[in-house]
């Protein structure tokens, strides 16, 4: 664009320089002709004809002088033009070379899904046979990729030797530009200015090509380390292959075997089957259970046993995690996110020994990928059921074992060990090492189910219980089924850290979850009281369930003002989350109405914008991890969202979104709050 302003200046200025000049001439020739008339005038004859001819001859000598400038003038304009054409010819070249580095950028990013392609195949697979054939059709994929790819590469050199001739072609342009600088000496200042715009322009023409080489040299560099990728792979499908044909060869005995163990397992009794998940896990308790408690006589008992304990949190920390307990029916669980050391397997051991709970600790394992990870499974050369600790708890917890139609076989006085009368809490210690959505996510949607469901009707019940696969017994039925009430409440850790998964948005809508940032306030201390294995406190007294159940409210506890104002941040906030494609349903909402309808009143304070600051951190902004807030959408869903937060009051959670913002992303990290925030209560 600049260098085409320039020709135009270029030729306006010849243009009119050429009228001047032509104006000049014709000035001078009719000054000479009318002196020329004058003296011929007083001349005589004679000598007029001899001035005549002479100023003929010096008319044409002029002429010739004239037509050679107009000559001279006619080439300027000559080579502006050739100097346009060859000024197009070279702004498209360059258009050719954008399109061809666009094109490097989609070979780059190839190259980097490749590369978490190559990834995958690192996952250690059970099913030998499966993981042989995935590994040979992702191997068939890869050699597809990598002929692409260097196809793409050949692109790549061809468009490197199209860069070494338009190099060759910006010399020859500097040379002309030279020529034509000394053919511009007369133009004006204006017009070397544009010189040297259009001087600053190759320069970055080199400087874009020598850029350009170097992601060739480093494209070059990837597809070595990816051919060295594809020979191990190569070795360990080699490997697979070799472990394929041993089991080939055994699996003719392995069948034998089976065979035989089936025959055993056929006959072995109820009682064998079943007897390890008859154990007890939760101990007896010794006095009367609290069947009538004040929830806010509790949550400072909890305050003080903290203390007494060695930690201190925030008492919006214990409000919120008081309140997502209490609202199990509609979010089963409550997760508790952040960086290792703030105190987040402590708070759920000394909220279970404060108000009087069971407590459970159960560590998630890397490779769980099933609920029988959770529950236990059924042995079959043992011809036995295998049951974990969390099994059998929850076997104990279990309210309707009793009832005759549900075919178990409980040993002869078990009664005395159930605890469905009670509370337990099970925490899930660091539940994201493995992923959540392989062995919780059913089990998470059968809790979900116990809403809307006539429990005293065994049929209605199922629905919502849990099958345990416990082999084939005499009476014929090889599933135990087995209920999981609203008496267990699960509770679950999870360290944000590249060695862990990341949580669905399943679970999220379907749970609430509180993230904890560097430990400001959190103070433990070195006099820390013990506790048994499984966090259970000897000697106290335990909280009824029906105590427990006395604390929970439903959405009609809220008054209509309330419940009005509610619904307008309800609704403004799903307008945000449709900006980003993310909106919730019906079921996010009654979980928010849910968890404001049973938040602690706490005199004095604004309990009704707590509990909907709460609700944004928990549900909300957990889905705005990833995305660029840059974006204009996703700006703008953030803004309102902040509008609300403005109108609720709560300057650290506003500061807190802000800080997340980093660097084209939103990374979401909790809210830290100081003591002096609020009062608390």
């Amino acid at each position: 664009m600049t260098s085409t302003i320039f020709f135009v200046i270029l030729g306006s200025v010849a243009t009119i320089l050429s009228v001047f000049f032509c104006a000049l001439v014709f000035g001078a020739c009719r000054r000479q002709a009318l002196s020329l008339w004058e003296r011929e005038q007083r001349l005589p004859e004679a000598t007029k004809y001899e001035f005549l001819q002479h100023r003929i001859a010096e008319m044409q000598q002029e002429f010739d002088r004239l037509r050679d400038a107009v000559f001279e003038a006619q080439q300027i304009l000559d080579e502006r033009d050739r100097a346009q054409q060859r000024l197009d010819d070279l702004q498209n070249e360059l258009r050719q070379r954008d399109a061809e580095f666009a094109e490097l950028q989609k070979v780059r990013q190839e190259l980097e899904r490749l590369q978490a392609d190559f990834a995958d195949l690192n996952q250690k697979k059970l099913d030998l046979d499966q993981a042989i054939l995935r590994s040979e059709f992702q191997a068939q994929q890869l050699e597809a990729r990598l002929r692409d790819l260097a196809s793409q590469v050949q692109q790549a050199e061809v468009a490197a030797e199209r860069l070494h001739q338009l190099q060759k072609d910006v010399d020859l342009l500097e040379k002309q530009k030279r020529e034509l600088q000394q053919q511009a000496e007369s133009l004006d200042q204006q017009a070397r200015k544009k010189l040297n715009d259009y001087n600053h322009e190759l320069g970055e023409l080199r400087q874009n090509r020598d850029s350009m080489k170097d992601e060739l040299r480093l494209e070059q560099d990837r597809l070595d380390e990816l051919k060295r990728q594809r020979e191990q792979t190569e070795e360990k499908l080699s490997g697979l292959r070799a472990e394929r044909e041993e089991l080939d060869h055994r699996l003719p005995l392995l069948r034998d075997d089976w065979e035989k163990m089936m025959t055993r397992v056929g006959h072995v009794a109820d009682e064998e089957r079943t007897g390890d998940l008859w154990q007890p896990v939760l101990p007896s308790h010794n006095g009367k259970l609290m069947l009538e408690v004040d929830e806010s006589s509790q949550l400072r008992k909890l305050k003080n046993h903290l203390e007494e304990s060695g930690f201190r949190f925030h008492p919006r920390i214990l409000y919120a995690f008081h309140t997502a307990l209490k609202v199990n029916d509609i979010s089963p669980l409550v997760v508790l996110a952040g960086i290792s050391g703030t105190g987040k397997s402590e708070l759920p051991r000394r909220y279970a020994e404060a108000m009087g709970m069971h407590f459970l600790n159960i560590a998630v394992q890397p490779r769980w990928d099933s609920p029988q990870d959770m529950f236990g499974f059924f042995n079959y050369l043992e011809g036995r059921y295998r049951a974990t600790e969390l099994g059998r708890a929850l076997v104990q917890m279990d309210q309707y074992f009793s009832e005759p139609d549900r075919g178990w076989s409980p040993p002869r006085g078990w009664g005395e060990n159930s605890r469905s009368d009670q509370v337990l809490m099970v925490l899930l210690d660091e539940m994201n090492l493995a992923r959540v959505e392989y062995y919780f996510s059913e089990f998470i949607s059968r809790l979900e189910m116990r809403r809307g469901i006539d429990l005293s009707n065994a049929a209605d019940r199922g629905k919502a219980e849990i099958p345990l696969e416990v082999g084939r017994s005499g009476k014929g039925g090889s599933v135990m089924h087995l209920f999981v009430g609203q008496n267990v409440l699960f509770t679950g850790t999870m360290n944000e850290d590249e060695t862990t998964q990341s949580l669905s948005d399943k679970v999220v809508d379907r749970a609430n979850v509180l993230r904890f940032g560097p430990p400001k306030k959190v103070m433990v201390n070195s006099g820390l009281k013990e506790h048994s294995s499984n966090g259970n406190r000897k000697g106290g007294r335990r909280l009824a369930y029906d105590a427990w159940r006395s604390w929970h409210r439903d959405a009609s506890f809220l008054d209509e003002d309330t419940r009005t104002r509610l619904h307008g941040w309800i609704q403004g906030l799903n307008e945000a989350m449709k900006m980003i494609r993310r909106p919730f349903a019906y079921r996010v909402g009654r979980a928010i109405e849910a968890y404001v309808a049973n938040f602690p009143r706490i005199e004095g304070e604004p309990w009704l914008n707590w509990a909907m600051s709460d609700q944004i951190e928990q549900k909300l902004l957990p889905k705005f991890r990833g995305l660029d807030p840059s974006e204009p959408e996703i700006r703008s869903a953030l803004g309102k969202v902040e509008s609300v937060v403005a109108e609720l009051e709560d300057e650290p959670l506003r500061q807190a979104m802000q800080k997340s913002r980093v660097e084209h992303q939103f990374l979401w990290q909790g809210v830290q709050r100081d003591f002096d925030d609020e009062s608390g209560g």
